[in-house]
């Protein structure tokens, strides 16, 4: 094989460590003593926020479709008329937590529930809302039931 533009063909390192942090901008953490979160091990992550995946839901022929693929966080504000909230149109994982937020206007209008969504034995799926009220659900997916179970819910609103 020939050199191209006067290249080695094998380079050889012969360093064994490093003689400073390697800098972030090359892959390493900047820091000689920090130490980082990696993909593959099991640690332990203290004083730490986990910022959850807000969006706002907007109508479309009266169905608002979470999806738990991009939000953890799901508002629904001010529907118009009746309204379906229909299946998740994420891929949630055994144990994944959804938090619904739906902000009732000056009328009160009736929510419907798709068959991905089923109620536990301590909270029932409201079926009406409070008027200029906010009402929370909080959900459980569990993959055998292949369904978000709430397991929480603030039906009176706030």
């Amino acid at each position: 094989m020939g050199d191209i533009g006067g290249t080695a063909t094998s380079p050889q390192i012969t360093a064994t460590h490093l003689s400073a942090p390697l800098p972030v901008s090359q892959g390493g953490t900047g820091s000689a003593t920090q130490n980082f979160v990696d993909l593959t091990s099991v640690q332990t992550l203290t004083n730490k926020v986990i910022t959850q995946r807000a969006v706002v839901l907007t109508v479309s022929s009266n169905t608002y479709t979470p999806n738990s693929s991009s939000a953890d966080l799901v508002r629904i504000s001010s529907p118009t008329a009746n309204f379906t909230i229909v299946n998740d149109a994420g891929s949630p994982l055994d144990g994944q937590k959804l938090l619904m937020r739906i902000l009732s206007g000056a009328t009160p209008y009736t929510p419907t529930w798709s068959s991905g969504y089923k109620s536990s034995g301590v909270a029932t799926l409201p079926t009406t809302l409070v008027a200029s009220k906010t009402v929370t659900c909080g959900f459980v997916y569990d993959s055998t039931s292949v369904a978000w179970i709430l397991m929480a819910v603030d039906a009176t609103g706030y």
